[in-house]
């Protein structure tokens, strides 16, 4: 039985059960080994067309610094390309909710196929898409796509801004792009 909210709630002020690295375990094990993507990124990397292979060969400083670290940066797109992605991205839409539960992350709703082709086609550059299959060494799969408007605050009210780590195989990436300088969102 879960115990009452306003008891997890006091808790919280004295576990932080995000910093459990069994917990983490526990939630590699359920994604690794019960859901299967361990053994479906071990199928990828067998189907690896040969002619992908030879970009899949881990070479690069930032590929030691992304699996140790756990992030990397990457300067994807001139900032006139990033404006123009921008403006495409906000053209004719409202701002609205992206998570059910965060009224402090908010974003737009695209769902033409076409335009989130393209911007697609934009952000995963012959770059990215190397960084991509030397970290899985395999084909990779996009799983979602969102678009979040970052306001400009002293602190973030949601967690999607500030460092945490999200639930998932071992083996997974959450690219975010920025498509504004850092003067601007803060």
């Amino acid at each position: 039985m879960k115990p009452p909210s306003w008891l997890l709630q006091l808790l919280s002020r004295f576990y932080k059960r995000e910093l459990d690295p069994a917990r983490a375990a526990k939630v590699y094990a359920e994604y690794d080994e019960r859901r299967g993507y361990a053994r479906y990124g071990a199928f990828c990397r067998q189907a690896l067309r040969p002619e992908r292979r030879a970009l899949a060969a881990p070479a690069e400083p930032g590929d030691a610094a992304l699996s140790q670290n756990g992030f990397t940066w990457l300067s994807l797109i001139p900032p006139a390309a990033a404006r123009e992605l921008s403006g495409q991205v906000r053209a004719g839409r409202e701002l609205s909710r992206v998570k059910k539960d965060s009224k402090d992350l908010l974003g737009f709703h695209i769902v033409d196929k076409e335009r989130i082709k393209t911007c697609l086609e934009t952000l995963i550059t012959p770059e990215a898409d190397r960084r991509f299959l030397r970290y899985f060494q395999s084909e990779y799969l996009l799983h979602t796509i969102t678009f979040t408007i970052t306001q400009q605050r002293e602190e973030q009210a949601s967690v999607s801004f500030r460092w945490h780590c999200d639930k998932g195989p071992r083996r997974h990436l959450k690219m975010i792009v920025y498509l504004n300088g850092s003067d601007e969102h803060g």
